[in-house]
């Protein structure tokens, strides 16, 4: 059996695979930079932001970046989510009555975009499903008269 470039003899180890950390060469500089380091390098952007330094005005996007290292953005915490849809509903239902949740609070606006994206999933499948039997079919037709 040939062995690729990538296969470990006994006792080998790939180490750590990510490469060198990108972090420490932009800390050296910030320390070599800013004699308070990391701290005094955060209030000089924070003023550049607010004040726009050598402009003069405001800098929206780095306002922005900075607001994000305090309170950064919310993320989909994956909970539970019922909501009352019978089993038989057709697809338009099960979206009504997710647009309905959405509407009413129950449901966060991303959860509903991820269940809405499943029920698109859904259809696309059983159309493939389908084209997938019907063709199967006209194959074994054609087989019988070949």
């Amino acid at each position: 059996m040939a062995t690729s470039s990538t296969t470990l003899k006994k006792g080998e180890t790939l180490g750590d695979t990510r490469g060198p950390s990108k972090k420490l060469p932009m800390l050296n500089a910030i320390e070599k930079r800013f004699e308070g380091g990391a701290q005094e390098f955060c209030e000089h952007i924070l003023e550049i932001a607010l004040t726009g330094g050598v402009e003069g005005s405001a800098v929206p996007t780095l306002i922005g970046e900075c607001l994000k290292r305090v309170q950064p953005p919310l993320k989909q915490n994956g909970v539970i989510i019922n909501i009352d849809i019978p089993e038989d509903a057709s697809h338009a239902e099960k979206t009504e009555a997710i647009f309905k949740a959405v509407a009413r609070g129950e449901i966060a606006l991303e959860s509903g975009q991820i269940l809405i994206g499943m029920i698109k999933d859904s259809i696309a499948i059983a159309e493939s499903t389908e084209l997938l039997d019907r063709l199967e079919k006209i194959e074994q037709l054609l087989a019988g008269k070949a």
